[in-house]
Parts: C-alpha cells; sequence; structure tokens
C-alpha cells in the first residue's frame, strides 16, 4: 500500500464531530479555533436547552456524523435543563453543559472553582477581566465573550482546567437533580474529544 492511501485511509478512518451551540459566537468561536484534522462542524443556532437538544437529533439524522455534541448553559429553566441532558442521553447525543454559564469553563483555566459557590455570569466575567492576559487599553475590558483569540489565549492553562472540572464534577452525588450541581461543567469532555484530533 502506498504512502498516500495509508494516508487517505488513516482521514477516513477519523471521525466526524457534529457541535450544535446554545450560543451563536462564543462557543462557535472557541471550538472553531481547534486546530483538529477531522471533519468537525459546529452550528451556534441561538437555541436554548430542550429546542437546542431537538435541533441537534434533527441535524444529526440529515448528516453522516459518528459524534453529536451539544453545548448549553443553564438559564433559569432548571427542569428544561435536567430534561435536556437526559434527552441528550436518550438520543446518543453527548452534552457539554454548564451550571452556570460557559464562561466557568474559562474561568476554571485560572481559579480552582469549588462547589456551591454560587457565582453569577457578571461574576464569571468580571473574573475573566482580572485573570486574562491583554494588550488592551486599561479601560477596555480584558474578556470579550465573542473573541475569536479565547482558545489560544486559555489554551497554556488548558491542562489544569480539564483537571479542575473533572475534579469538581465528581464532587456532586449522582443523586443530585443537574440544575442543583453549581457550579459544574462537562465542556471538558469535549475538549479533550477534540485533542484527540489536533493537527
Amino acid at each position: 500500500m502506498s504512502k498516500f492511501s495509508r494516508a487517505v485511509e488513516t482521514k477516513n478512518a477519523l471521525p466526524s464531530i457534529l457541535i450544535v451551540c446554545e450560543g451563536q459566537r462564543t462557543e462557535p468561536n472557541y471550538f472553531k479555533s481547534f486546530p483538529v484534522v477531522n471533519k468537525t462542524v459546529i452550528k451556534g443556532t441561538g437555541r436554548n436547552t430542550l429546542s437546542l437538544v431537538d435541533y441537534a437529533i434533527s441535524e444529526k439524522k440529515k448528516g453522516d456524523y459518528d459524534q453529536t455534541w451539544c453545548v448549553f448553559d443553564e438559564d433559569s429553566r432548571t427542569q428544561d435543563f435536567d430534561n435536556a441532558i437526559k434527552k441528550c442521553s436518550s438520543n446518543d447525543i453527548f452534552p457539554a453543559y454548564s451550571n452556570e454559564s460557559f464562561e466557568l469553563w474559562y474561568v476554571l483555566h485560572f481559579e480552582d472553582i469549588q462547589s456551591y459557590t454560587g457565582l453569577t455570569r457578571h461574576q464569571y466575567c468580571s473574573k475573566l477581566d482580572a485573570h486574562l492576559p491583554t494588550k488592551r487599553k486599561k479601560d477596555k475590558p480584558k474578556y470579550c465573550k465573542n473573541d475569536e483569540n479565547n482558545y489560544n489565549r486559555l489554551l497554556p492553562y488548558q491542562d489544569t482546567a480539564i483537571q479542575r472540572a473533572k475534579r469538581l464534577e465528581s464532587q456532586y452525588p449522582i443523586s443530585i437533580p443537574f440544575h442543583q450541581r453549581k457550579p459544574i461543567t462537562s465542556v471538558h469532555k469535549l475538549v479533550e474529544e477534540l485533542n484527540k484530533f489536533l493537527k
């Protein structure tokens, strides 16, 4: 077998991944920055929780994907949040959820957030303003949700964030409803999956 044939065979063996995001820019911009070699399709929808999962189910049926992921936050619709995670599981979709904000995943790159801290979305963003390196002027916020460079800015601390997210996740008994597991994020699972296919 030629080197070219082996390369094509290896490329074809890589799984195709569909990532459907609640946000239209923040999460898609982050995941699009992963330099993966496999086919990865990322869609920012503006939908939330259950409607997002329904959309992912529909897109999964239309396409030929080996994996489908849903990225969403807890947004005060506690029952919808819990049901969305369960619906993902029953439809072979991987949930990459955060309670209460996607920015929790970013903050874990800099701080070891413990359970039951009860931070708000605004507080996570304020923490990122304090931690992120920047060349911006002093009066400008350091953290911009839709910054296409957030992946690169966070990359040096990614391994630490993964370990912290795993530790945080392990603190909650399985009997606790998903919406009560706060703070928590499973975004690290998607990050680890994408890291398997980096250039």
